[in-house]
């Protein structure tokens, strides 16, 4: 009797205890979800880490191809420069210089510029005075100066992005010549013009001249007599 009581005692305390403590099926369930949520940590970790990659990767195309257009803008403005029929030379706010780079020699020097007070040799001292003038305040107009090789370039002073200043070289010997053939030609013309009226004005021939409404400009004592 006490052998049956004993083992039902046993019996009863063993079931509690096992559905007290936990058996190795919910070990193993709880590992299972560890193992889950670990999973999951580490995808989202992966997806996280790929989209930092991909977005490091096309802001680094994106910064690279600015780069590509202003290296190819600088290299078109640069060739245009180099083209042009002039040069150029620009003085900055905290005093440092640049410019064209063959502006010395394209004024005749022997070497290119390291600054404005090399140009002194490419002028004489009255003319290099009035260059440097264009550099003041207020900028100068358009300045003809003549160079050591006989050139006549005209300077401008311009004003840059904040406080750049800007002198353009322009070599204007040709249409400085032109001009003066001009003048030249129009000076003849006006001498020739006024010995002929003379000769008209003189002979015993009556000579007019009528604009297009017929109205008398000129004649000569001749014709006034006649009329």
């Amino acid at each position: 009797m006490q052998s049956k009581a004993a083992r039902g005692a046993v019996c009863i305390v063993a079931g509690t205890a096992s559905a007290l403590l936990p058996g190795p099926v919910w070990a193993a369930d709880i590992a299972s979800n560890v193992t889950s949520v670990a999973g999951w940590v580490a995808a989202a970790l992966v997806v996280v880490l790929a989209v930092l990659y991909f977005a490091e990767r096309s802001a680094r195309r994106a910064a690279e191809a600015a780069l590509l257009r202003q290296t190819a803008e600088v290299a078109r403005l640069t060739g245009l420069l180099a083209a042009a029929p002039m040069r150029f030379w620009c003085i900055a706010a905290d005093g440092s210089q640049h410019g064209s780079q063959d502006l010395g020699r394209w004024l005749g020097l022997a070497r290119n510029l390291a600054s404005l007070d090399d140009l002194s040799a490419a002028f004489d001292k009255a003319d290099y005075g009035r260059l440097r003038a264009a550099f003041g305040d207020p900028l100068a107009g358009v300045v003809d100066l003549t160079a050591i090789d006989r050139r006549v370039i005209a300077v401008e002073g311009a004003r840059g992005v904040g406080d750049l200043r800007v002198i353009w070289f322009t070599d204007v010997t040709a249409a400085r010549r032109a001009a003066a053939e001009l003048q030249e030609s129009a000076a003849i013309v006006g001498e020739e013009y006024r010995r002929f009226s003379a000769l008209l004005a003189g002979t015993e021939l009556p000579f007019w001249r009528r604009d297009h409404n017929l109205h008398l400009v000129w004649c000569n004592r001749a014709y006034a007599e006649m009329m």
